[in-house]
């Protein structure tokens, strides 16, 4: 990747050489050859290259509507020639409509978003938004089994823009819960949990990166990630059924 010691993730990447460790290599324990994954709010584009160099013959669409960082984004897959990702220049939504998306400093540009955050430079940019369920059936998407969501509070209407897939393919979600952001559009974490128990989903957070540790409290977390009900764990993971303060 080619990275600015500027921006907080470019910063933490250059400086550590990770970002989101344990979360990311969590994350992808979930992918499998041939499978498909949706990385909304990809950002520069660390999870799509992770899940990229890990499997060859999966397919990643990386969802990311800001102009400058898309093109950041389309520069790392040229630069390791992942084939296999596919940039999408737009944001998943709950309808298809057009939103003023508001652009963050560059010290921080992963906070931009659809309501103004408190680095925001006063420049807007016009973004096409598009229910994940609509662009599945645009694309004849068939194996669609694991989501990574980062959307700066607006993961809710994303939610909703796929409840068809979450019916049908029943897929690993990973997502950003933060109440901070969530507030920003008068929604709480409490209703991303009961959005997803509603449809018999089992929260858990990766606490190593091999390990989960079931989430029972309505908490931030940094990628919660949400798996069905009975569905078999990839082989090596371990979980931890009780939650520590």
């Amino acid at each position: 990747m080619k990275l600015a010691n500027v921006d907080h993730i470019e910063r933490e990447l250059f400086w550590y050489g990770a970002y989101e460790e344990k979360e990311g290599t969590m994350f992808i324990n979930f992918v499998t050859p041939e499978c498909t994954v949706l990385d909304i709010g990809a950002n520069i584009g660390l999870y799509s290259l992770l899940t990229a160099h890990k499997e060859k013959e999966c397919t990643v669409y990386a969802f990311e509507p800001s102009a400058c960082t898309f093109n950041k984004l389309t520069y790392h897959i040229q630069l390791n020639h992942y084939n296999h990702i596919k940039p999408v220049h737009a944001a998943a939504g709950k309808q298809k409509e057009q939103l003023l998306l508001h652009l963050a400093s560059e010290q921080n540009r992963g906070m931009t978003g659809f309501k103004a955050a408190e680095n925001a430079t006063g420049t807007t940019e016009l973004i096409n938004v598009l229910p994940v369920d609509e662009f599945i059936l645009q694309h004849n998407l068939q194996s669609v089994t694991l989501v990574k969501i980062d959307v700066e509070g607006y993961e809710l209407q994303v939610l909703e823009g796929m409840k068809l897939l979450l019916a049908t393919n029943r897929p690993v979600v990973a997502i950003e819960i933060s109440g901070e952001t969530l507030g920003r559009y008068d929604q709480s974490t409490q209703q991303v949990y009961d959005f997803f128990e509603q449809r018999n989903y089992i929260a858990y957070e990766a606490v190593a990166a091999q390990s989960l540790q079931r989430i029972r409290t309505y908490k931030d977390c940094n990628l919660a990630f949400f798996i069905p009900s009975r569905q078999q764990l990839p082989a090596g993971i371990s979980v931890i059924e009780t939650e520590f303060a």
